[in-house]
């Protein structure tokens, strides 16, 4: 991953050069690459008609109608896997539509701005939970275009904003695919984006005749999205402008400083707001919409909003990214980093949700809630049931407590997370705390307490999460990602830019460990188990619950990616009596592996670590290779347990 970063970047930097000292001649280039792609098309559609064409000939010399019929099937086969192709469909995005009756106001505030601009018509305005809003165009004739035009507008945005802020930010995203924009600007921004959307759709599609897109489309998007990256960039900008021109400069500035704010919230406070709502009811309850317009609000005015605008007008654009920073956009427009900073919105100012939604705005809200308590049902349901349980656990560890009885670890971990879920970090810190006296040299001891302390903006934080990734890798992108917010809100960018590089270099890491992980060759070198006693007859105890098990063989393999962090393997060989089940042997025998999995992860603390890599699998005819090879690992038969378990032949 760092390695395709490093070379976008590297590929960036040599273009932008040529960009900005010869900008006619980088145009000529990006507009030929863009053309490209339409070529491609163009060829393959020949390819598709000289097949047809040269059939034709042949086949009218032919009398016998079953040789037609042979010659024929190849080509009817080869048309049919190039249109399938072709026709790959792009999903809508997932959203709640609001119709025009529904909000009169925003859609005539929409059309105004619309209509000064000269963008294209919007098809459908969806609401969503994220805090953004954009224009996504959606092919409905997959490679050949025909765009419909979705506008999402996330309700958090709606709720933070006033509605001057809120137009600002539709100019912004009208303006993109503006007329005013530029012809070519416009269709060079939407090529950007409809080849970003069907190299998903292509790496999904499993019609035979993708692979004639498919390879295309890897090289070619990365290619053109780092080729025509300072054009995307001079886009940004220019839609900045348009913000100007549609609600003013002041507003403007207004709106990008609060782009942070509802970043923020939505990492900080979003997650924590839905987790407390869960913890009330079993199912979502009416208003609890009204509770989060109260929190954004809230967070509007905090303090914390004020220093994440200022921490962020300190950082400089990079070339992972096409929207440049909220300093760089700021002096753009010609504004000052005062002129940024962030400001309490008038008391008397309705946020942009009250405003354009007007009298409809609880009956529209009922809706929202209602469709979006249907989508989240079952997670809501989930987190309710697994809260009831840890509730329960803690009310016994307070039992327990009152008798003057000492808690086992689990528990006290299990007491420490519940206290900070239902009653906020200050009442758990103690209890971590505690975890840390009694294990000072546990990753996990360390994490929870370096979270916190950088949370509270300690410095002995930083030494508790650089222990945790010494003591264990598996913390560190989240250790790291704590830590880099940690110098953000110090100002100390330096510090801050280092943690980051060393954040892509764990995700790399990982990702190499992942794949080392999910294959099995054999060749691979194995190693026995060495699991601790008790750990080896936990497992033993889950796989006595399956009576198809017959044998069990485990065992590490050995990985060169985090060699601290052990992969077992696990083959079990299962044996069905003649009798027919009511399911293949195929998903019976996948449905005991996933069981076993899911039991063996939820019992992971009684394991040396408590992030172990787990990879089940059946042992069949086809990979006989693995019992035989397993069979020769001192230790590796765990069930049925043996009496002498040491080496078998």
């Amino acid at each position: 991953m760092i390695k395709e970063k490093k070379k976008f970047a590297d590929l960036v930097a040599q273009i932008e050069p040529e960009a900005l000292n010869n900008p006619k001649w980088y145009k000529i280039k990006v507009l030929a690459l863009a053309a490209l792609s339409y070529l491609y098309i163009f060829l393959v559609l020949l390819l598709l008609v000289f097949l047809l064409l040269i059939s034709i000939p042949i086949l009218m010399q032919i009398k016998n109608a079953y040789v037609i019929f042979k010659i024929l099937i190849p080509f009817l086969l080869m048309f049919y896997f190039i249109v399938s192709s072709l026709w790959v469909t792009i999903p809508p995005p997932k959203g709640f539509e609001i119709k025009l009756e529904d909000a009169p106001q925003l859609f005539e505030c929409l059309e105004e701005i619309r209509s000064k601009l000269k963008s294209p018509v919007i098809h459908t305005v969806q609401l969503t939970g994220e805090f953004n809003a954009g224009v996504v165009q959606v092919p409905r004739l997959g490679i050949f275009g025909w765009q419909k035009n979705y506008l999402l507008l996330g309700l958090p945005l709606l709720y933070l904003l006033t509605p001057e802020q809120f137009k600002a930010v539709i100019a912004h995203e009208f303006g993109h695919l503006s007329e005013a924009h530029g012809r070519w600007g416009n269709w060079i921004y939407r090529v950007r984006q409809t080849w970003s959307q069907l190299e998903m759709a292509f790496a999904r599609s499993n019609a035979l005749g993708s692979f004639l897109f498919r390879y295309f489309i890897q090289w070619y998007s990365p290619y053109f999205s780092a080729f025509s990256f300072v054009w995307a960039r001079q886009n940004e900008y220019q839609a900045d402008r348009f913000m100007v021109e549609i609600a003013g400069k002041k507003t403007a500035l207004e709106a990008l400083s609060l782009l942070p704010v509802g970043n923020a919230f939505m990492h900080e406070e979003f997650e924590k707001f839905f987790n407390m709502e869960m913890i009330k009811s079993s199912l979502p309850e009416k208003g609890f919409l009204l509770g989060l317009e109260k929190e954004c609000k809230k967070f509007r005015n905090s303090e914390r909003a004020r220093q994440v605008t200022n921490r962020d007008c300190l950082l400089n654009s990079n070339l992972y990214d096409v929207h440049p920073s909220l300093k760089d956009r700021v002096h753009a427009l010609g504004g000052t980093s005062s002129e940024s900073s962030f400001k309490e919105p008038d008391n008397g100012k309705l946020s942009a949700a009250r405003h354009y939604f007007e009298n409809k705005y609880d009956s529209l809200i009922e809706k929202l809630e209602i469709w979006w308590g249907k989508l989240i049902c079952k997670i809501w349901s989930d987190s309710h049931k697994a809260h009831c349980l840890n509730k329960a656990k803690f009310e016994e560890s307070e039992n327990r407590l009152s008798k003057g009885e000492k808690l086992d670890f689990g528990s006290m971990y299990d007491r420490a997370v519940f206290i900070e879920r239902t009653q906020g970090v200050d009442f758990a810190l103690p209890e971590y705390e505690r975890l840390y006296s009694e294990r000072s040299n546990y990753s996990l001891t360390n994490y929870e307490l370096g979270r916190i302390k950088c949370g509270k903006n300690d410095p002995a934080g930083v030494d508790f999460l650089r222990r945790a990734i010494e003591l264990d890798e598996s913390f560190a992108l989240n250790a790291t990602n704590i830590l880099y917010n940690f110098h953000l809100d110090r100002g100390e960018i330096e510090e801050a830019e280092l943690i980051l590089h060393r954040s892509d270099l764990f995700a790399e890491a990982f990702e190499l460990a992942k794949k080392e992980r999910n294959i099995l060759l054999p060749e691979n070198e194995f190693l026995p188990p060495e699991l601790e006693k008790k750990s080896l007859e936990f497992i033993q105890g889950i796989l006595s619950g399956f009576k198809p098990v017959s044998e069990v063989f485990l065992v590490r393999k050995k990985v060169q990616h985090f060699p601290n962090r052990p992969c077992f393997v696990m083959a079990v060989v299962t044996t069905y009596p003649w009798i027919t089940l009511k399911t293949s042997p195929e998903d019976e025998d996948l449905r005991i592996a996933n069981s076993v999995l899911q039991k063996i992860i939820a019992g992971a603390p009684l394991t040396k670590s408590p992030n172990e890599y787990w990879i089940i699998q059946i042992a069949k005819a086809d990979s006989a290779w693995m019992k035989k090879k397993f069979m020769k690992i001192k230790g590796s038969k765990i069930y049925p347990v043996a009496i002498d378990n040491t080496i078998h032949n």
